[in-house]
């Protein structure tokens, strides 16, 4: 099915935010479930072998099975697969409705589920925020991604990376 919100306002910390058109566009196709959401925020596309309820508890039990390894048993069992892609692209006008965030930079989300595998991955990439008056973060990374060895459970990676952080008074860089 296929939704078109158009002239939407929305009043956030009695801040009146206008967004122009939201679309939001879902179909399921065989075994394939596919939701396209695109608007002045963002694009945002989840594609997958998945039912919309069943995402966070599969992601909760892949992360469980990670942070807790003695456990044996899951809370979901149901196969999930699905891909994310977002380009995120937030105007100026409405992330000032954020208090001391002045601009961020269009970005990327990608990320990916397996149940059946045990895989769960994140990545994204910002290139710019404008914080405050004199803060600038240039290069924002973040990663996680897991990796199961043979039901141990024993490979879970995450990062942060910031490239350069500059106020009026300083400046960090990345080596």
């Amino acid at each position: 099915g296929n939704l078109l919100v158009s002239n939407a306002f929305i009043n956030y910390k009695s801040k009146p935010v206008s967004i122009d058109t939201m679309q939001l566009e879902a179909r399921h196709n065989i075994d394939t479930q596919s939701v396209r959401f695109a608007s002045p925020l963002a694009d945002i596309s989840l594609v997958g072998q998945y039912t919309l309820q069943d995402l966070i508890p599969a992601i909760k039990t892949i992360t469980d099975n990670y942070l807790s390894t003695t456990a044996t048993d899951t809370v979901f069992t149901t196969n999930v697969k699905a891909g994310l892609e977002a380009n995120v692209h937030i105007p100026d006008s409405i992330i000032s409705v954020f208090t001391g965030i002045r601009s961020v930079a269009p970005f990327y989300i990608m990320g990916n589920i397996n149940t059946e595998d045990n895989v769960l991955r994140l990545f994204s990439a910002i290139p710019k925020i404008k914080i405050d008056e004199a803060v600038e973060i240039d290069t924002i990374d973040i990663a996680f991604v897991t990796q199961d060895d043979n039901g141990k459970y024993d490979d879970l990676r995450f990062s942060l990376s910031i490239g350069t952080l500059t106020g009026s008074d300083f400046e960090l860089k990345h080596t």
